[in-house]
């Protein structure tokens, strides 16, 4: 993997676009994986499985977080999986799950800057 110098730097911030990029597809996985819980639970039908959630966009995040912790070990603050607060609704716990995980990828962002790594 590459790791040095400019190297680093494009590579962490393409890790961090792509982050970026598939959270809102991770969020809508995580309320599909609560309703058919919710559905089994309480008898129901299991809703149909969205087609944009096929990549498993949740697992691709947590790779994805996994390299930049490899490439910046200080991001270590970024492995852990996001809990909403509070029972939400769907549509905020989306809204909560795309924040939290915007918000993470700025500390990084700072964190890189904070490092010089530019």
């Amino acid at each position: 993997m590459i790791t040095q110098g400019n190297d680093r730097k494009q590579l962490l911030e393409f890790l961090i676009q792509r982050w970026l990029l598939i959270t809102g597809l991770a969020a809508i996985e995580r309320v599909y994986k609560a309703m058919c819980q919710f559905a089994q639970e309480n008898g129901k039908e299991i809703p149909p499985k969205p087609l944009a959630i096929n990549v498993n966009p949740c697992l691709q995040i947590e790779i994805i977080k996994q390299h930049i912790i490899e490439i910046l070990p200080e991001a270590h603050f970024i492995d852990y999986l996001y809990e909403s607060p509070a029972p939400l609704n769907p549509d905020d716990f989306v809204e909560m799950y795309i924040a939290d995980h915007h918000q993470c990828a700025s500390k990084v962002i700072d964190l890189m800057q904070r490092m010089k790594i530019t």
